[in-house]
């Protein structure tokens, strides 16, 4: 058994056995205590303003085609040209997801369509590789240059059959007012008489 008695020097507990140990109050230091706050309340502030970053949501909102977000972003002010780390935009985001609404809205909002990554890669080039084909009609009809390259040298027509999508080809050809590549014309045998807003049926 233990009994507890209280000197001037604090609690302390005697045991039977007549061995004692003095146990010292601790006095709270309350500046400390609210420094340790203040700086507490400022990281989770910045932890707070990074995830709510506009831009960075811009980009989640695109790639995961939540329109309702989009529109918000864009109404506060986002960016809809922004990049990331890799030189990626909101408008390449949709493209790879093949969101036409998103493409759409973005374009809308002055998304420029023939922005190129760090690998020279274009939201077209995204569409017509992953074989979106209203995706790529969007695009066209926004004003994407169906004559883009990669920085490997492809073509967006030869990008498009290497991925196996002869009928993204097809419509690039079409736009692009060229027979195909594989036959060894150039551009210089296209017509200057349609539109890119007539691939967008």
């Amino acid at each position: 058994m233990y009994a507890f008695d209280r000197g001037c020097d604090g609690w302390r507990t005697s045991p039977d056995s007549g061995n004692y140990a003095n146990i010292f109050r601790i006095k709270p230091d309350f500046a400390m205590l609210k420094k340790a706050l203040f700086a507490l309340l400022l990281f989770a502030w910045a932890i707070a303003a990074l995830a709510e970053d506009r831009n960075q949501a811009l980009f989640a909102a695109a790639a995961s085609g939540q329109l309702e977000r989009l529109d918000s972003l864009l109404e506060r002010g986002a960016d809809v040209n922004s990049r990331n780390s890799a030189g990626r935009t909101p408008l390449m985001a949709a493209a790879f997801s093949g969101n036409v609404r998103v493409i759409r809205k973005l374009l809308a909002f002055g998304a420029d369509p023939n922005v190129m990554d760090q690998r020279g890669v274009t939201a077209l080039a995204e569409a017509s590789a992953q074989g979106y084909e209203e995706a790529v009609k969007a695009l066209i009809a926004g004003g994407a240059d169906v004559f883009a390259k990669e920085k490997s040298g492809l073509t967006l027509i030869e990008r498009a059959r290497k991925s196996g999508h002869e009928r993204i080809a097809a419509i690039l050809e079409k736009a692009a007012m060229i027979k195909p590549v594989s036959a060894g014309t150039t551009d210089d045998e296209s017509s200057a008489d349609k539109k890119p807003n007539d691939f967008n049926n």
